[in-house]
């Protein structure tokens, strides 16, 4: 019994010693978070980065003047003005459609948001991970493997047995696909040819888009990176973040960090293309 007492005070007494002392850590590192550290610089120019919103998994309006997001539902940002609006009280995901009119997004199944209509539609009672495609005319979506499926519910089709589908091509030939790489025991990206199903691997990291020009995507592996397909290797952007998205301008980029939604200059420009989907 007595020595149930010393260890009782023992523990006590540490713990009036460190818990302060712990609280006093945890409460600074809370109000002084260390600045996102840019990785490159831009010949002659101050490279700008700026903090947007609280929240989450962003993607552009197709005039790149707007952001959806997921924060506590599903959101819309304008990025010169900083007005919000509420679409949703709950969701994940959100896709802007390429006409800019819909937005999908995830809510025990993918819905349908129909900016003229305002009304919500359900277009898959089962998937994650809503992906249009260029011409607007189907969406790809996980649920156990990747499928293709026209955005009036027809034509569903299975592409891949694995994967995470991230971003079309701009000519709408090819996916950018997030893929478990159980050889490694990493995640990697990799790109799915349409027209023969054929996957061919890019590099490491995961959460990524194509640059509008097809020939660049952006991805996060330990910071946010673009990579050039011609020239096979990447810049470092940022050292920390992560669900970057190129800007349909190709010249900035959006991302996550700490719980906030980030956007910054892309380290170099990416000329947008037209689709030329078969």
């Amino acid at each position: 019994m007595k020595t149930n007492i010393k260890i009782y005070f023992r523990y006590k007494t540490l713990a009036c010693f460190f818990i302060p002392w712990l609280a006093f850590v945890f409460t600074s590192c809370a109000r002084y978070h260390p600045a996102i550290l840019i990785s490159y610089t831009k010949e002659g120019n101050e490279v700008s980065i700026k903090k947007l919103t609280k929240g989450a998994a962003p993607s552009w309006s197709p005039d790149g003047k707007q952001i959806v997001f997921q924060d506590q539902g599903i959101c819309i940002l304008d990025i010169e003005t900083k007005k919000r609006i509420q679409l949703t009280s709950s969701g994940s995901n959100p896709g802007w459609s390429p006409n800019g009119k819909q937005v999908a997004y995830v809510h025990n199944g993918i819905w349908i948001w129909d900016d003229a209509s305002r009304v919500h539609r359900l277009f898959s009672h089962e998937g994650d991970h809503p992906c249009w495609m260029p011409n607007g005319e189907a969406i790809a979506f996980s649920r156990q493997g990747i499928w293709l499926m026209n955005t009036d519910g027809s034509n569903k089709i299975k592409l891949a047995d694995t994967g995470i589908p991230l971003s079309f091509s701009p000519d709408g030939l090819s996916m950018l696909i997030e893929q478990w790489q159980p050889d490694q025991v990493l995640f990697g990206l990799a790109e799915i040819n349409l027209a023969n199903s054929e996957t061919r691997r890019l590099t490491d990291g995961t959460k990524g888009s194509y640059a509008p020009d097809g020939q660049s995507i952006v991805y996060s592996h330990e910071g946010i990176w673009a990579y050039s397909k011609t020239k096979k290797d990447s810049t470092r952007i940022v050292m920390d973040g992560y669900d970057p998205k190129w800007s349909p301008a190709g010249d900035r980029i959006v991302f996550c960090d700490r719980g906030y939604i980030w956007i910054i200059d892309a380290p170099y420009k990416a000329t947008p293309v037209k689709w030329k989907f078969r």
